[in-house]
């Protein structure tokens, strides 16, 4: 039997039909309409429900709050339709290549496996918006895994997370199970991470070994379980001299291992600034960026003591017309675009300073403070922007047959 239906009385109807009925296997398809359950249904087990989509027309099935649904035949969502369970299902789990979702949407670990089989054969992320709680131990794959709903890991199972895995919905850790993190992970605005069984952190990449909590508008993850050590504070965007001090005093007072901010506008300093150790600041263009740059201006009354790191992607300008104490900052390259470091007092590595000595005619248009002794043996051209400071805070031209030795430990190394 195949019934074409349009709403509830009609499904209601069928599915009587199909239990008092013998005709073999039932099929009943929701074509072409959103439709709404107001009272519980049951599916016998020799029935097969499918929302099936219709030209120019959407097809789903809302299971609201205080609805239940036993499925004792098969419930299959195809593809470009909807599934949504608020209230209770029971039985059998949904299926298909729709979008199941909802507060109590439903999904086996097989068919968890299959999309994301199914993903890694297409070259696309795998969206997750249902509910799965495993069954047994498991490891996805290498695709990037959206979770808009949860998954649950009980006791005497392992999950292990093999591919970048951003955490919109719930992951749930039981007593008794274990999560085996092998790349990053990422807890978003609004998701939930509860460990109270076993984290384990199996990244091998030092820049991506902890997980990242995503701050953004004023709300991050939530996270329970997993080691301080392991947890990063990530700030995708960044509006302002007074955001950047707020989101340092937000790691450097909080339960955060380290912290990262991402600078995608232009950020004028109007006061001395300090980069904790456990700050990463990190200038990075993208669509969003109104020119396509981005510039950090240190103005010439201006301080930055940068203990943390500070790296420039492309299309990204730091401007030192002020002091520059601690670790340098960085031009990292971007598919073979660098940065650019700017400005009157732009200041130089050791190592850097060593290598331009070892030129025909050096010259010298950056700031160097000194960190060990070092033998001038030939004329350095000192330019207008150029600098050589001895840590005592003397400042030596720099040419001519000079040894200078450092008496007191470079500022802010």
């Amino acid at each position: 039997m195949k019934t074409v239906i349009a709403d509830e009385y009609d499904l209601q109807a069928a599915l009587n039909r199909a239990e008092e009925e013998n005709f073999g296997t039932a099929f009943i398809h929701i074509v072409g309409s959103d439709m709404v359950l107001y009272e519980d249904l049951i599916i016998p087990e020799n029935t097969t429900l499918r929302t099936i989509l219709a030209e120019d027309q959407s097809a789903s099935l809302y299971i609201p709050d205080g609805v239940t649904v036993t499925n004792n035949g098969s419930v299959e969502i195809t593809a470009g339709t909807t599934l949504t369970v608020d209230g209770t299902w029971l039985g059998n789990n949904p299926w298909g290549d729709g979008v199941i979702t909802g507060e109590n949407a439903p999904m086996s670990q097989e068919d968890f496996q299959a999309l994301l089989a199914k993903a890694a054969e297409e070259g696309k992320p795998a969206d997750l918006y249902a509910h799965v709680k495993l069954t047994e131990s498991m490891a996805t794959n290498d695709v990037f895994l959206n979770v808009y709903g949860s998954i649950t890991v009980p006791s005497g199972v392992t999950l292990t997370l093999n591919g970048h895995t951003d955490i919109y919905g719930d992951l749930v850790v039981e007593e008794g199970g274990k999560v085996v993190v092998g790349y990053r992970m990422c807890a978003m605005p609004g998701s939930n991470v509860i460990v109270n069984g076993t984290y384990e952190n199996a990244i091998a990449d030092s820049h991506i070994n902890t997980l990242f909590v995503v701050y953004e508008d004023g709300e991050c993850g939530s996270v329970v379980g997993v080691p301080e050590e392991l947890l990063l504070l990530n700030f995708t965007t960044c509006d302002g001299e007074d955001q950047l001090r707020e989101y340092i005093d937000l790691v450097t007072a909080g339960d955060y291992w380290y912290g990262m901010i991402f600078l995608h506008e232009d950020l004028y300093l109007n006061d001395d600034l300090v980069i904790p150790e456990n700050i990463q600041i990190v200038m990075l263009t993208d669509e969003n960026t109104m020119d396509g740059t981005a510039t950090f201006e240190v103005d010439a009354d201006i301080t930055v003591t940068n203990r943390g790191v500070f790296l420039l992607n492309e299309n990204t300008e730091l401007v030192i017309d002020g002091h520059w104490l601690g670790n340098l900052p960085v031009a990292e390259a971007e598919e073979g675009e660098y940065g650019t470091i700017t400005g009157s007092n732009v200041p130089m590595s050791m190592e850097d300073f060593l290598a331009l000595l070892q030129e025909e005619a050096p010259v010298l248009n950056a700031v160097v403070t000194l960190t060990e002794d070092v033998t001038i043996d030939r004329y350095v051209t000192v330019g207008e922007n150029g600098k050589l400071i001895v840590p005592n805070g003397s400042v030596c031209p720099g040419w001519g047959e000079v040894t200078i030795t450092p008496t007191t430990p470079a500022a802010g190394a």
